[in-house]
């Protein structure tokens, strides 16, 4: 089944949420840590016929490929603009895109949305399980998904986790060391017996 969000608390505003649920159809449970494949769900939620899913898939997959620090280089996104057929209207005053009207046309149109308005880049990674989460943090630092669970047996704390590993790793580095008691040497004084070979 698929999971369309954990919490209010990442979702993405606007369009871009269809995007953020897409992109998590790859996922990694935090019960199994096993990876999984959702896309055939996210198909047949979202009622898109099979003709457009080899090409939804691959726009999912390019995404996922191009989460990172940096972003989705400029480049992928240009690329996607030109196989959408994407144009730039002008309606009300205000800038529109237009496309041809397959799913993956509808997703980027959304996503060249987003970076407009400047949330594009709140869209993340989650480095510990992969899950796409949007940073609603008034710094726009965030980098884990979640820091406790907070919903429920399926939640998510991979900052906690990485919390932990941290404390652990540096209480192996100030653990004092044991000191080594030297062996029970004794002394040797053979040397002081009396030279029977004393000449006579």
């Amino acid at each position: 089944m698929l999971n369309t969000g954990v919490s209010g608390q990442q979702m993405a505003p606007d369009g871009l949420e269809p995007v953020r649920i897409l992109l998590n159809t790859w996922l990694i449970p935090p019960g199994t840590r096993q990876l999984e494949d959702r896309f055939n769900d996210f198909l047949h939620l979202r009622e898109v016929s099979g003709e457009h899913g080899p090409l939804l898939r691959e726009f999912r997959d390019d995404l996922r490929a191009g989460m990172g620090a940096r972003g989705w280089p400029d480049e992928r996104i240009n690329t996607w603009i030109d196989r959408c057929g994407i144009r730039v209207t002008v309606e009300g005053g205000q800038v529109a895109f237009r496309h041809t009207g397959t799913p993956v046309g509808e997703m980027m149109t959304a996503v060249l949305h987003a970076i407009q308005l400047g949330h594009w880049r709140r869209l993340k990674a989650c480095p510990g399980c992969h899950w796409v989460f949007y940073d609603h943090s008034k710094s726009g630092s965030k980098r884990w998904c979640q820091v406790a669970k907070t919903d429920g047996p399926t939640g998510r704390a991979c900052g906690t986790l990485d919390k932990s590993r941290r404390h652990r790793a540096r209480q192996m580095l100030t653990v004092p060391a044991v000191p080594v008691r030297p062996p029970d040497v004794r002394p040797d004084f053979t040397a002081l017996e009396p030279d029977t070979t004393w000449p006579q």
